[in-house]
């Protein structure tokens, strides 16, 4: 047997519960439990049950995950045609697959789909070739127009888009009042201006749908803008509440006790109408007085707005509230003494809470109340020029006749319309499809919820179609494709449209042996916070459940080599040296086995590859050592260089030669 059928999984039921193809899930599935695998099963049992196999559409990410899974289903269907020997021998895997296969070959025979002869009906797709392929169904519509070549670099586009909405500001348009007001508020800085809506422009899937509707009514624009902003204010002050509950009583005590001792007389009057206390400040934009001062006794000013950067306030002061005595008796000194020193031991208290720290410094970024006529007359006023930034970009791609993937996930949304007002595209797809399953969801933008949102707005509970979302939010790693971990938080709390999702989390990790996966476990904990947040995208650490059976393996060694910094690249030589002696050890350790050298950046290589190449280490990559950057080719294409420039060179004067001669 390949696979032990005896072993006994912790997050069983929960496997089974995924297969059940009659109900929606998502599932938190990390790296190294079989999601994959899981995934696969669910398709092909709901390939058994499905009238055509386009029903069944199954999203990835990367062009390979997409091509790894089609390989899967079609190599577990030719094992099944081809299986020849007693059931006794298989695996409870191996039974499953077999089962789940024989159901789908027997339905692709009485159906005469002939998936093993034509495997493209099986729908599994990238997210980006199926937006661009829904956006090309409907070119017009969906403003992408002809047939545009789809890239990641679009430079030069934005560029243009850039320059072209800023030369409005030479005409006598509202849009030139806008950019006016843009500018002033930037002190006038055009070049920060370019930059900043360049910038604006790579986001422009968080904002592009909403622009025209902040732009067609000011009045409704502020009003969305400050709902946004209050829900956001609100959230971050309940949050740090819930963190705070455990410590309150002190914690107001000692606000108390500061606010009506503080040294400034001014301040102590402004905060007159929020003191004194009988509980935490209240969650909103009007108590952020009440929170700010809490930090001036907690929390060190900072100079950036990192709350990354934040400090625990190590002693206090008079400018604190905390003078050293109030009316000069000694019982007062005694008093102001244990405040302090209650003070001192709240802080320590909150210290051994991971996160409070950064969660108590983010307060210091919310805006404040009252600071609101030039912000939401600026607000009103970027949202126009991001309007007009907009067109200028599609403009663009129409000249230059391309396309990023962001710009397809437009397209295919407008190629749907809306959730209550659908295109014929859209009917013909929620008649087509009844299945959706999504790889890597933790890496969902909001366009591409949008198009999910769209493609299930006629579904609902119980009438047979089903969503199944896979997904790790501890290891998001496409935010530079605007990807919001945020996203996965909340769908796993409200489910998409009408279809509610069960929750299915998965924990065994077949890839890694025991030390590893210990190691992990131990290393990563604390570098999550305990509780998820959806605005901030902030998600709590899962343990994995070793499945492997005990070895002797090392596991995780780290090696730490300290050095002054203008030593650098002799620690990096060093290193290096070193990484290749352990692979020399792991080679004849373990003979046969694959090894992997995983580096930050290509320069570091500069170093590693010398190592290795004096150990006589034979390795293979792609596009890291190049050929053309050996000194010997350099040397090579030098000589040859020259010689065709003198090449060149004669064969320029070669005319002038019969001239010369007959003269």
């Amino acid at each position: 047997m390949s696979e032990g059928s005896s072993i006994h999984l912790p997050d069983q039921h929960a496997r089974d519960c995924a297969l059940d193809i009659g109900r929606s899930f998502i599932v938190q599935a990390p790296a190294g439990s079989g999601k994959t695998e899981l995934l696969t099963m669910r398709f092909l049992k709901l390939l058994a049950m499905a009238s055509q196999p386009e029903e069944v559409l199954a999203i990835t990410f990367t062009k390979k995950a997409a091509s790894e899974m089609r390989d899967r289903i079609i190599r577990i269907l030719n094992w099944c045609r081809s299986f020849d020997y007693p059931d006794s021998q298989l695996s409870a895997i191996e039974a499953a697959r077999l089962s789940i296969g024989c159901s789908v070959l027997e339905r692709d025979d009485s159906q005469n789909w002939r998936l093993l002869q034509s495997p493209s009906r099986l729908r599994v797709q990238t997210i980006d070739s199926f937006c661009l392929y829904l956006a090309k169904q409907l070119p017009t519509l969906s403003q992408i127009g002809g047939n545009p070549n789809v890239t990641e670099d679009i430079d030069i586009c934005c560029k243009e888009a850039v320059n072209a909405t800023l030369a409005h500001l030479e005409g006598d348009t509202q849009l030139a009042r806008h950019i006016e007001t843009v500018l002033t508020h930037l002190d006038n800085d055009l070049a920060s201006v370019e930059t900043q809506l360049l910038h604006m422009l790579k986001q422009r899937d968080q904002w592009s749908n909403y622009i025209t509707d902040l732009t067609a009514n000011n009045t409704e624009t502020v009003r969305l803008l400050k709902s946004g902003l209050t829900e956001w204010i609100r959230e971050t002050l309940l949050s740090v509440t819930g963190i705070l509950k455990h410590s309150e009583n002190e914690l107001v005590e000692l606000a108390n006790f500061a606010a009506a001792h503080l040294d400034d007389e001014e301040q102590r009057l402004s905060l007159a109408r929020y003191f004194p206390l009988s509980s935490l400040p209240a969650s909103d934009t009007e108590a952020l007085p009440a929170w700010l001062f809490l930090l001036n006794f907690l929390l060190k000013k900072q100079k950036g707005d990192a709350p990354d950067t934040a400090e625990w306030l190590s002693r206090v002061n008079k400018t604190h509230g905390f003078p050293p005595e109030i009316d000069g008796s000694k019982e007062s000194q005694t008093a102001c003494k244990a405040y302090k020193n209650q003070r001192d031991a709240l802080v320590e208290t909150l210290q051994r809470h991971p996160g409070v720290l950064q969660k108590l410094a983010f307060i210091r970024l919310l805006p404040a109340a009252g600071e609101e006529t030039k912000q939401w007359a600026f607000l009103t006023s970027l949202c126009h020029v991001l309007r007009a930034l907009n067109a200028e970009l599609l403009l663009a791609f129409t000249r230059y006749r391309v396309v990023d993937f962001t710009q397809t996930g437009a397209a295919a949304n407008l190629a749907l319309g809306a959730e209550d007002e659908p295109t014929d595209l859209a009917l013909a797809l929620d008649s087509s499809i009844n299945h959706i399953l999504v790889d890597e969801f933790q890496d969902t933008s909001q366009l591409q919820l949008n198009l999910l949102k769209k493609l299930t707005a006629g579904w609902q509970p119980e009438d047979g179609r089903t969503l199944f979302l896979v997904g790790d939010p501890m290891q998001s790693c496409y935010s530079f494709r605007n990807a919001n971990v945020g996203i996965y938080l909340d769908v796993q709390s409200r489910g998409i449209g009408q279809i509610p999702l069960k929750t299915l989390v998965l924990q065994s990790n077949f890839r890694s042996q025991q030390p590893v996966v210990d190691w992990v476990n131990a290393t990563f904990a604390d570098a999550f916070p305990l509780q998820s947040d959806i605005s901030r995208g902030a998600v709590p650490y899962s343990r994995a459940e070793v499945i492997h059976e005990k070895t002797d393996s090392e596991g995780v060694a780290v090696n730490l080599i300290e050095t002054e910094k203008d030593r650098r690249l002799e620690a990096l030589v060093q290193e290096s040296e070193q990484l290749a002696d352990a692979v020399v050890h792991l080679q004849e350790k373990y003979p046969g086995d694959s090894i992997a050298i995983l580096v930050r950046t290509r320069t570091q290589l500069r170093t590693v590859i010398p190592a290795l190449r004096a150990r006589d280490l034979s390795w293979r990559a792609n596009d890291i050592d190049r050929l053309a950057d050996l000194p010997v080719i350099e040397d090579l294409l030098s000589l040859v260089r020259v010689i065709w420039r003198s090449v060149k060179t004669e064969s320029a004067f070669d005319g002038l030669k019969p001239m010369a001669e007959h003269q």
